[in-house]
């Protein structure tokens, strides 16, 4: 009887053994520079949610509607595609909010604030290539208020309201780069000089206004250094010198 229950503990304590091994995993990413492995507790959480949490990491720091809604040129404003932005909108928002991350607060507060500049970057950019045609879409973007005295009231009135906010234009942006000057004298003596200004506001003016009042998640090293808080050990491969 005694050798019965001194085979069951064994069986116990070697069951428990394995049991706790099944829980630590080990799975290694990429940064820019640098491989990575780690070791975390799969009863927390699965390899897929840790991988959906990299993508959303990396996202940070950048923009996430690729459609152009500038127009560099004034024959460019045929060519911009509101379609396209509304079909580009609809597939990135998606791929974002289907994002199985962690089940930890921290993360799901940044998708939410990722969802949320998302939704900004359209909205302007949709704003944007309406107004090119029509400039009292500009004010369907509700965030960019501040730009509304500077560049949206010009450009709904044009003439020699419009021409004056593209001088004021002009020369702040000369104060950095004074070949600005140079090519806006050029520009302002044609005969197209008000499709110039159009232009100029709204693709340098407006639009750099309105995209410093959207709420994108800025890259820091903090995120980092949170994502590795979600497993047990974290150690380098490798890490190759930035060029």
């Amino acid at each position: 009887m005694k050798h019965a229950k001194r085979v069951l503990v064994f069986a116990i304590i070697a069951f428990a053994a394995v049991s706790a091994s099944a829980q630590v995993k080990k799975m290694k990413w990429d940064s820019e520079f640098c491989q990575y492995e780690g070791t975390y507790d799969s009863k927390k959480y699965s390899e897929s949610q840790l991988r959906a949490t990299i993508k959303l990491l990396d996202s940070f720091g950048s923009v996430s509607l690729m459609t152009e809604s500038n127009a560099w040129e004034y024959e460019d404003i045929d060519k911009l595609s509101v379609e396209k932005l509304d079909a580009e909108y609809k597939t990135v928002r998606k791929e974002f909010e289907d994002l199985d991350i962690v089940d930890v607060e921290y993360w799901k507060d940044l998708k939410k604030q990722k969802l949320a500049a998302i939704d900004q970057e359209y909205k302007m950019s949709r704003a944007q290539i309406l107004g090119y045609k029509d400039p009292a879409r500009l004010l369907d973007f509700e965030c960019a208020e501040s730009c509304k005295t500077e560049y949206v009231e010009p450009l709904i009135a044009g003439g020699d309201k419009l021409l004056e906010a593209w001088r004021k234009l002009i020369e702040k942006r000369a104060k950095d780069n004074a070949s600005e000057m140079t090519r806006y004298t050029a520009e302002n003596a044609s005969p197209d000089r008000l499709k110039y200004a159009q232009i100029s506001v709204m693709t340098f003016g407006w639009s750099n206004c309105a995209n410093d009042s959207i709420k994108y998640i800025e890259f820091d090293e903090t995120h980092n250094k949170e994502f590795e808080k979600l497993f047990k050990k974290v150690r380098t491969i490798e890490c190759e010198e930035p060029e």
